[in-house]
């Protein structure tokens, strides 16, 4: 899953770079939840194992989308592929998030340990891959995509 999902952004922004950055704003959220999970609570069930094949399919989905708005806006040559394509998904990977979160939020009133851990690896997965999208992706785009500065002609007498 991994290596598609590399694949797929560097074949959208026809960059290495780009299968680079998908894969760490992918990557990133899980490690930092399991992280946290190890410490707090140290017990992975298998409702706590499930939770990463069945995440990672939206954590890639919002990120593939803002890949690819951030890509069509490149090549137009707007001013600002970055801020063009957070207006335009910004929202709607918000509402998503919010959506989902409290849909598997349910599952915290559980008293059956799997599904809480499910419920809480989700809710917590998916804020941070949030997170990670609005922040981290255009950070680390706009690193890789600097403006090229052209020759301009030389100022002053």
């Amino acid at each position: 899953a991994l290596a598609a999902i590399a694949v797929i952004a560097g074949f959208i922004l026809r960059s290495t770079h780009a299968a680079w950055i998908g894969l760490v704003c992918n990557i990133f959220p899980v490690i930092m939840v399991y992280s946290v999970w190890a410490l707090v609570d140290g017990h992975i069930s298998i409702g706590g194992a499930i939770v990463i094949g069945m995440i990672f399919g939206i954590v890639v989905d919002d990120t593939i989308y803002l890949l690819t708005k951030y890509a069509s806006a490149h090549r137009r040559g707007d001013k600002d592929p970055i801020v063009q394509s957070l207006q335009q998904v910004g929202p709607a990977l918000i509402i998503t998030t919010i959506t989902l979160c409290v849909g598997l939020s349910v599952g915290l009133l559980s008293n059956f340990g799997p599904i809480f851990t499910m419920s809480a690896l989700s809710v917590a997965i998916i804020l941070i891959a949030l997170i990670t999208d609005l922040l981290v992706l255009p950070a680390l785009l706009r690193h890789v995509h600097k403006p090229r500065l052209g020759n301009a002609a030389p100022t002053g007498a």
